[in-house]
């Protein structure tokens, strides 16, 4: 999801002003901050719905827990999280690097892609996505996804995938080429080979939460 700037002032305005969004988002991109979208941010009181804008596509998550809570969610949901109390509306616009899955989506697996300047193929599963995340620190993220008991198993799992991702990259830049469909398959498979394999170590609950939320084997 990239780097969140936030403008604190405002986010507790409590405005929708579609010309002043309360949350940039960047990435680094050959060393430099780069800005790929925009968040809106609207505090909503009990019973209230976030704004009708852009249509029916526009799908608005929400925040009601801790910055750690919230900000380890395996992925966001779109869903109400609660109407009953105080919570956060979150509509992501990614107007500068597009997003297969939708421009309002919260996730946006092309990042990891961008984030290495790598062109984005026009459809690519999203394992192999998280395998090249690992080369622009998302297995820290992943780390912090499985919890401390998982940690050890995580890490020699995402090892190996880690090694597979490397050396399609270096392929596909030494080529300077996009990575061809068949490396798009391979890091799938590593991937999902390195999500049995913490399965197998650490259990399926940590295995599903590195994995989006999805238990190894299943679909979505």
């Amino acid at each position: 999801m990239g780097e969140h700037w936030v403008n604190p002032r405002l986010v507790f305005e409590g405005k929708f002003d579609v010309g002043h969004p309360a949350i940039l988002t960047y990435s680094m991109v050959h060393g430099r901050p780069t800005l790929l979208g925009v968040v809106f941010a609207i505090p909503l009181a009990p019973g209230e719905a976030p704004p009708a804008a852009f249509g029916s596509r526009a799908i608005w998550h929400e925040h009601n827990g801790s910055l750690e809570e919230e900000s380890l969610l395996p992925e966001h949901h779109s869903m109400p999280s609660t109407e009953s109390e105080v919570r956060l509306a979150v509509l992501h616009a990614w107007v500068r690097a597009a997003n297969p899955d939708g421009v309002f989506e919260a996730e946006n697996w092309a990042l990891p892609f961008v984030r290495l300047g790598l062109d984005v193929p026009a459809s690519f599963p999203k394992g192999a996505a998280r395998a090249l995340a690992l080369l622009s620190g998302g297995d820290r993220y992943f780390l912090s996804l499985g919890g401390d008991q998982a940690t050890v198993a995580i890490a020699s799992a995402l090892a190996g995938c880690r090694d597979v991702a490397r050396n399609i990259v270096s392929r596909a830049q030494t080529r300077g080429q996009p990575i061809a469909a068949a490396d798009l398959r391979d890091l799938d498979r590593a991937w999902s080979a390195a999500v049995l394999s913490v399965r197998n170590a650490a259990g399926s609950d940590a295995a599903k939460r590195i994995n989006g939320g999805i238990r190894p084997n299943e679909t979505r």
